[in-house]
């Protein structure tokens, strides 16, 4: 490695994997060769023999990516939203932080897309309102048809609509077994899951009542 290295004039694997994975930036002139680009764009693509799939794992796996013991704050930057990620030396913390992040603001534009008026779908609650100004085109107003919600077809309905939400909130709430999700008897987790995800909607858009918070009110009340 090496040999490798310092025949084609690199002082570290860091900088020969930064000049190989640099991207053309707009206007700057492309200094990479054919070659370069085809092997860089046939391997990010999947389409050969070693893909990421096979890399990843071996970096994050691998002994020397872990923090020890005499490094605390390396360890603790693991999943970390607030350690700025230059701060982080450790190729596995800083996986995971990084991860974090990503998964981080994918939520955020997911919530944020849920909690949006769905006028294409009429299983859509969300934005029902008890009652209208007339200043409003297109109001929603809730009628006693729409207080005969399911929490079964919510279910079905957040799951289909996101599977990503559902999926972590499912890792909130659902207990395992053997490695694989089950459903209690008492208190089933999809039942935890449409609450969670409801109360994310509500809190995220003032004019969205929610599939079930309107809805339970009025329930509660009649």
């Amino acid at each position: 490695m090496d040999n490798v290295l310092r025949t084609y004039g690199f002082d570290s694997l860091g900088e020969f994997l930064s000049v190989l994975f640099h991207p053309r930036i707009r206007g700057e002139k492309d200094s990479r060769t054919k070659r370069h680009r085809q092997a860089v764009s046939t391997f990010l693509r999947g389409r050969c023999t070693i893909t990421i799939a096979d890399i990843i794992p071996l970096i994050f796996n691998h002994n020397s990516s872990r923090a020890g013991r005499k490094h605390p704050d390396q360890r603790a930057a693991s999943f970390s939203p607030h350690v700025p990620l230059k701060e982080i030396c450790y190729a596995r913390p800083y996986m995971a932080a990084w991860a974090t992040r990503i998964v981080g603001d994918h939520i955020y534009d997911r919530v944020g897309k849920l909690a949006r008026k769905n006028r294409s779908d009429p299983r859509s609650h969300r934005h029902l309102r008890a009652t209208s100004n007339g200043r409003t085109e297109n109001a929603n107003v809730v009628e006693w048809e729409d207080v005969k919600f399911s929490i079964e077809e919510l279910a079905a309905l957040y799951k289909n609509e996101d599977r990503f939400l559902w999926y972590l909130t499912e890792c909130f709430s659902a207990s395992r077994k053997k490695g694989q999700v089950i459903v209690k008897k008492t208190r089933p987790h999809p039942i935890i899951q449409v609450g969670a995800i409801s109360s994310f909607i509500t809190s995220r858009n003032r004019y969205a009542s929610g599939d079930l918070g309107l809805l339970l009110g009025l329930w509660l009340f009649a």
